[in-house]
């Protein structure tokens, strides 16, 4: 009851306290909730401690498709594996519409490998037939609402007929698992990779892919890895008798999801677990400053309760029990405060799932026991160390202090200087480190490419070789619209094509575009005069430095086929400044290709209105749900981390500043009645408005 009294009668003090508290509360239990959800990737595979991905180094996992036999034929480790290759595909659905679907290819042993649940079907059997499929349950309900899946056939990219033997639930956040629509059979990607090769399935020379090994129960794995190399040189596998790749490693399941791998085809998803380190460590900054301020401005009303407490002492009262005062009221708090963070943190949810590009399970951590022992554990023991503080700065009072006048001076002279210095430096830091990342952040947008991407836009949409002309004669047609080229390009992802050459193995990125590709682009290229063959490609300077053709020629042979390069283009940067951007060749589309991606140049930004007719153009040739995205929009996607920790940072450094204007307009006002007699002394001697001002503000200063 005295505790409530008190708070009672100190409102400001009260308010300030509970306010920032909760809100720095609601912030930390988000981000907690976040950091918590990403150090649960993949823990809920009955098989977790089982399950490898291959890769080269902690670095780079790709593999090509006949690893994975070579592998489970040679080691008796391996109790079996899947691999995954993602695709966007078009599905047939009524009314003669295609729409776009996220597309994994896996092997049949998936469901027995990892712990995904099947709403209909059996792990064992519903990827066991070479067309079979299983599609989700959010996109079965989507765009088959009134249908019975099970046993159905539908039609993908045009011509490709799957039976639908499962449905599955949606893949669940905690998964590295690229987002999917429809699991495929991996015996059919075949017919959906469009390369050179005979047989995807069985070529050595590209390496895209990715490969989970389910070890066998008691087996070392990671022990086998020297016996994998030596299997692979066996081979002449080209990634490891070249310098491309040295070592194998298996990496376990449950570090994949941290450890920034690079898959292919496979399109992991990963994190940098620096970076979540660093929201933790940014959240317990923001929990230091609003402990600070509480104690702050407990020591500043130390000045108010000092008397009390003298008089307590004289009454028989022991520091025990003024301790325990304090700690109650702090509990009590902190308490509130917590309750208070709950509904906040609720109302926040939304914005900081957009900034973190998540999904926060909230109500399913809050009902988790372990969370929420943590959670009011932590509280508890804020409580007492923020009840604890105070409590020995006035238990030590000194009765002849107190009479004389010159204990609140003291704590306010020494404790408040310590702990505001604290929080402003905190805060200072938070600032500094928001704007050095923007600086960096926007340094790498502002980079020269060495390509224009501006008023550029992307539409995926499947693209069948009759229709070409006729879409593109139609698009052109459009108000708006310079200039049109079906072509991959820096936008959108690459292919990777590896060979032998005079005795030593190269690796390029490659494109396959059109005649347009490179002025839509404004791409510099120098063209070495040579006749366009059926073998003609381009190359950028640095694979054309590599490959050291004869410089009259411009040819070189790959397995006794003769390429000859049309033109030399600049190194443009088609990846993350992070990562390195390396030797690139171009290819042009041949006459019955498919074609997947169309790049649309435009003389100002396009509106609504104009991709509405984009769309309604692709309608026309059947070509339905198109996926239209600017070029800005790729740049920026590729420093969309940095992008995310700016603003978890600003938002921390806006939190962090809030308090500490509650907490020195509170302290000002402490500040104020304890010079009450000072400052009408001053006033009575002639001190005008500016002198007491200046004597007021000179110690926050």
């Amino acid at each position: 009851m005295m505790v409530l009294k008190f708070l009672s009668r100190n409102k400001l003090y009260t308010a300030v306290t509970i306010v920032g508290f909760s809100l720095s509360l609601a912030f930390i239990l988000l981000l907690g909730i976040f950091i918590r959800q990403e150090f649960s990737i993949d823990k809920f595979h009955t098989n977790a401690d089982r399950i490898f991905l291959l890769a080269q180094d902690k670095l780079t996992a790709y593999s090509a498709n006949p690893v994975a036999d070579l592998i489970k034929d040679n080691l008796p480790e391996v109790e079996s594996y899947t691999r995954i290759a993602s695709l966007d595909v078009t599905v047939d659905v009524d009314f003669n519409l295609k729409i776009k679907a996220h597309a994994t290819f896996v092997d049949a042993a998936f469901f027995e490998i990892f712990s995904f649940k099947l709403n209909h079907g059996t792990a064992a059997s519903v990827l066991k037939m070479r067309n079979s499929a299983v599609i989700s349950e959010s996109f079965a309900r989507k765009f088959f609402p009134e249908k019975n899946l099970i046993g159905e056939v539908i039609t993908v990219n045009d011509s490709i007929v799957l039976n639908i033997t499962g449905i599955m639930e949606d893949f669940p956040l905690n998964t590295q698992m690229p987002d999917t629509d429809i699991l495929i059979n991996y015996q059919t990607l075949d017919r959906f990779w469009d390369v050179p090769e005979s047989n995807i399935l069985t070529a050595w020379g590209i390496s895209n892919f990715s490969v989970y090994i389910l070890a066998k129960q008691g087996c070392d794995l990671p022990s086998k890895s020297s016996a994998v190399l030596e299997l692979f040189l066996k081979h002449n596998y080209w990634l490891y008798t070249s310098d491309y790749a040295k070592e194998v490693t298996f990496i376990p399941l449950k570090e994949v999801y941290f450890s920034g791998v690079q898959t292919m085809a496979g399109k992991i998803k990963t994190n940098n677990k620096t970076t979540v380190l660093i929201y933790g460590i940014i959240a317990l900054l923001i929990l230091i400053v609003a402990v600070l301020n509480y104690i702050n401005l407990s020591v500043a009303q130390a000045g108010q309760r000092i008397h009390k407490t003298a008089i307590k002492k004289l009454l028989g009262s022991n520091n025990r029990d003024i301790i325990l005062s304090f700690i109650k009221e702090s509990i009590l708090i902190t308490s509130i405060s917590l309750f208070l963070a709950f509904i906040l943190a609720f109302l926040f949810k939304d914005i900081f799932e957009q900034i973190l590009n998540t999904k926060l399970y909230i109500v399913k951590q809050l009902t988790d026991v372990t969370f929420l022992i943590i959670t009011i554990l932590g509280v508890f023991i804020v409580g007492i160390m923020t009840g604890l503080i105070p409590a020995l700065a006035v238990f030590k009072v000194n009765l002849a202090e107190v009479l004389k006048g010159t204990y609140s001076r003291k704590v306010k002279m020494v404790y408040s200087k310590i702990f505001i210095s604290l929080q402003y430096l905190v805060a200072f830091v938070l600032l500094a480190c928001c704007g050095f990342i923007a600086k960096q952040t926007i340094e790498m947008q502002n980079h020269d490419l060495k390509f224009n991407y501006q008023n550029l836009y992307r539409v995926f949409g499947l693209i069948k070789p009759e229709n070409r002309q006729g879409l593109k004669s139609a698009l052109e047609r459009i108000s708006g619209i310079e200039m049109i080229s079906f072509s991959g390009s820096p936008l959108s992802g690459y292919s990777v094509t590896a060979f032998n050459y005079d005795g030593k193995p190269l690796s390029f990125d490659c494109y396959y575009v059109d005649s347009s590709f490179f002025n839509i682009l404004e791409i510099k290229v120098n063209p070495t005069g040579v006749a366009k063959t059926e073998h003609s490609i381009w190359v950028n300077k640095m694979g054309y430095e590599a490959l050291q053709v004869d410089r009259i020629s411009h040819s070189f042979s790959i397995e006794n086929n003769i390429y000859h390069i049309l033109g030399v283009f600049d190194n443009i940067i088609y990846k993350p400044l992070r990562y390195k951007s390396g030797m690139l060749m171009v290819f042009p589309h041949k006459p019955d290709d498919n074609i997947y991606e169309c790049l649309i140049k435009t003389a100002l930004p396009i509106n609504s209105k104009t991709i509405s007719k984009i769309k309604e153009t692709y309608l026309q040739f059947n070509i339905a749900d198109v996926e239209i995205s600017s070029g800005d929009d790729h740049i920026n996607n590729w420093y969309s981390e940095e992008k995310k920790t700016i603003n978890i940072i600003a938002i921390f450094a806006v939190i962090t500043f809030a308090i500490l204007i509650m907490g020195i307009v509170a302290m000002t006002l402490y500040y104020v009645q304890q010079n009450k007699k000072n400052i009408c002394i001053r006033k009575v001697y002639g001190a005008n408005i500016n002198d007491i001002l200046i004597m007021c503000n000179r110690f926050f200063l």
